[in-house]
């Protein structure tokens, strides 16, 4: 099975909603790290061929972030570059809000007569 067809399988409403049961037995926190997130990858620690995503027990699924999960699998992960903080002297200043003037509408050359 290729990646494409295996991403198909993770759509299916049986995975969706076995991921679900399983980043709320985890409180949704990464096994390895122990960050917090709503978004969290579900992991399947062994795989055995013919079964399907939501086909494995429970105890051979844990929640992990991308990056823990990146690390699982192997592959390497960008890292982000730090946002060096410019002096206050070189922030942008904020540009003032725009508004919009709606000139009303006249009656008399909206009539069709």
């Amino acid at each position: 099975m290729n990646r494409h067809e295996y991403y198909k399988l993770l759509q299916d409403p049986k995975w969706k909603i076995k991921a679900s049961f399983i980043r709320k037995r985890d409180k949704h926190m990464c096994r390895h790290c122990g960050k917090k997130s709503h978004r969290l990858q579900v992991h399947h620690t062994i795989y055995l061929k013919g079964y399907m995503p939501w086909d494995y027990d429970n105890e051979t699924l844990i929640s992990l972030c991308s990056t823990c999960h990146k690390k699982e699998h192997g592959i390497e992960t960008k890292k982000k570059k730090k946002k060096v903080e410019k002096p206050k002297s070189e922030k942008k200043t904020k540009k003032p809000k725009r508004t919009i003037k709606i000139k009303p509408i006249d009656d008399e050359s909206t009539d069709s007569n």
